[in-house]
């Protein structure tokens, strides 16, 4: 469990600091119509690393932080999953459509979570099991 934690934090500061770098490369991206039926295949995503942060929670530090990601991630994947494409294409549309400010400030946001997550998981490295 703690390398998988290890794994999540890792993905999630990786896409935090390029989208901070880069946010027009990320939002180009996001704005292909390609990627408008793959949003209900995207829900699975944030449900399954919200299922593993709620249920693997207890085996670290800072229980609370992990379980309200958690249950933040299961949120947002059964939103993604329930609500209907267009409604979640656009509200994808209204985000590219921010100033590149804000989109850099809501990654430095991103990446402060996941790097909170990350120290969790390096902490628990060296730790004894109990």
């Amino acid at each position: 469990m703690r390398y998988v934690l290890l794994i999540i934090a890792a993905v999630w500061l990786a896409l935090g600091i390029t989208t901070a770098y880069a946010p027009e490369a990320v939002s180009s991206f996001l704005a292909l119509e390609w990627i408008t039926p793959w949003l209900k295949v995207m829900a699975a995503l944030p449900l399954a690393i919200g299922a593993i942060l709620l249920f693997g929670a207890q085996r670290f530090r800072l229980t609370i932080y992990l379980r309200i990601i958690g249950l933040l991630a299961l949120l947002k994947g059964m939103f993604l999953l329930v609500a209907p494409a267009a409604y979640s294409r656009s509200m994808l549309d209204w985000y590219l459509g921010q100033p590149l400010w804000l989109i850099r400030v809501l990654a430095l946001v991103s990446t402060a979570l996941a790097l909170v997550v990350a120290i969790i998981a390096i902490i628990s490295l060296f730790e004894e099991d109990v």
